[in-house]
C-alpha cells in the first residue's frame, strides 16, 4: 500500500497520483478506469496495484491529499498578519484556484451521488473546513470586523446551505461552471450585493 513515504517519492506512484487526479477532476471519479488512468500515466496494471488496491483507495488518497493541502493554505491565510478584508480577498482567491480545474461530474459525485467511503471522507473534511471557518468568524467577530449581534450558528448554517446548493441543477443552469456558482456564492456570503468599489 502507500503508507510509507518512501513509497509517496516514487516516480511511477507520483505520476499515477498525478493522472488520476487530472482524470477525476476532467470526467469525475465513477467514470474512470484503472485502465485509463495506468495508460495515461504509462504504467502497468500491475504498478497500479503495488500501491492501490483498487481505484476507491486511490480516489480516496488523492482527497485527503486534496483537502490536506487546502486546508493548510487556508490556516496560512487566517493565520497571517493581514486585515480580515485582505483575508478574506485571499480566502476567495484560494476558492477561485481549488474548484478552477474541477469539472461538474466530479462536484456532483462528491455532493450528490459519492460511494459511501467517500462520502464519509468528504463530510469529514467538511465538518473540519466549516468548523476553522466558524473560529476564523468568531475572532473576526471578537475583533469587531463582524458583525457582534449575527448568531455564528446562523452562519454556519448558511455556509451548509451555500455547499448544497452548489450541486442544485437548476441553480447550475444559470452559470458556465460550478467554480463561478463557488465564487458568486462566497462573494455574496462575505460582501453582500452592495458594489465593493
Amino acid at each position: 500500500m502507500y503508507n510509507e513515504k518512501d513509497i509517496e517519492q516514487n516516480p511511477k506512484f507520483k505520476q499515477l497520483v498525478a493522472t488520476a487526479r487530472d482524470l477525476f477532476y476532467r470526467f469525475g471519479i465513477k467514470r474512470v478506469t484503472i485502465e485509463e488512468i495506468c495508460r495515461e500515466a504509462q504504467v502497468s496494471k500491475m504498478t497500479f496495484y503495488k500501491f492501490f488496491p483498487n481505484k476507491l483507495e486511490l480516489a480516496k488518497y488523492l482527497l485527503n491529499l486534496i483537502f490536506d493541502t487546502a486546508v493548510q493554505e487556508y490556516q496560512d491565510i487566517i493565520l497571517c498578519d493581514k486585515s480580515f478584508p485582505d483575508k478574506l480577498k485571499e480566502l476567495i482567491e484560494l476558492k477561485r484556484r481549488k474548484t478552477d480545474k474541477l469539472s461538474a461530474e466530479f462536484i456532483a459525485e462528491l455532493l450528490q451521488h459519492p460511494e459511501p467511503d467517500i462520502a464519509v471522507l468528504y463530510n469529514k473534511q467538511r465538518e473540519r473546513s466549516l468548523s476553522m471557518t466558524i473560529d476564523f468568524l468568531r475572532q473576526a467577530q471578537q475583533n469587531g470586523d463582524i458583525r457582534p449581534d449575527i448568531k455564528l450558528e446562523f452562519i454556519l448554517y448558511i455556509l451548509n446551505k451555500m455547499i448544497d446548493m452548489t450541486a442544485d441543477e437548476s441553480l447550475g443552469q444559470l452559470y458556465t461552471s460550478p467554480q463561478e456558482i463557488a465564487i458568486e456564492m462566497t462573494n455574496l456570503f462575505f460582501y453582500g450585493i452592495l458594489n465593493r468599489d
